[in-house]
């Protein structure tokens, strides 16, 4: 699909309405930057999200099918919970979490030990305790730039 030419009025338009288009930028076609139809959101947040939600569903599954049989005990919510953190790590380097002023990534991930499991879960075979929170990474989409030149 071809970029649309839009001016700068034209597209801030759009966005207002939540609409995203392709934009050609740098000579790069390119999603243009846009809110949520709500105009509360960024489209980039959100797609952060599913992303992050996605990937812990498809892991943790692998997970469950690449074992022969993951034990409901300490090391089986580890093998869980080890799921959990690859998707982290793989999200953290795309640059999709955020980093506190110490350069640490600002999410947690807590999977509680089987003696906090409560005894219905463990005769049904689920495992519902495993938690896992983030803050998004924000981005910039515009650039200003002063250039003080003397000649």
């Amino acid at each position: 699909m071809p970029p649309v030419a839009l001016t700068e009025e034209e597209l801030d338009t759009l966005h207002n309405l939540g609409f995203m288009t392709l934009v050609e930028r740098a000579g790069d076609t390119v999603i243009s930057t846009g809110k949520s139809a709500s105009g509360e959101r960024y489209i980039d947040t959100i797609d952060i999200e599913d992303y992050v939600v996605q990937n812990l569903i498809y892991n943790t599954q692998k997970a469950l099918n690449e074992n022969d049989i993951v034990p409901y005990n300490n090391d089986g919510i580890s093998i869980l919970e080890n799921a959990a953190v690859s998707v982290m790590l793989d999200c953290c380097s795309k640059g999709m979490i955020a980093k506190t002023d110490t350069n640490t990534y600002e999410y947690n991930i807590d999977y509680p030990a089987i003696q906090f499991v409560p005894e219905e879960d463990i005769a049904s075979r689920e495992y519902k305790l495993g938690t896992v929170s983030f803050i998004v990474q924000g981005a910039i989409d515009r650039v200003e730039i002063t250039v003080d030149m003397t000649l």
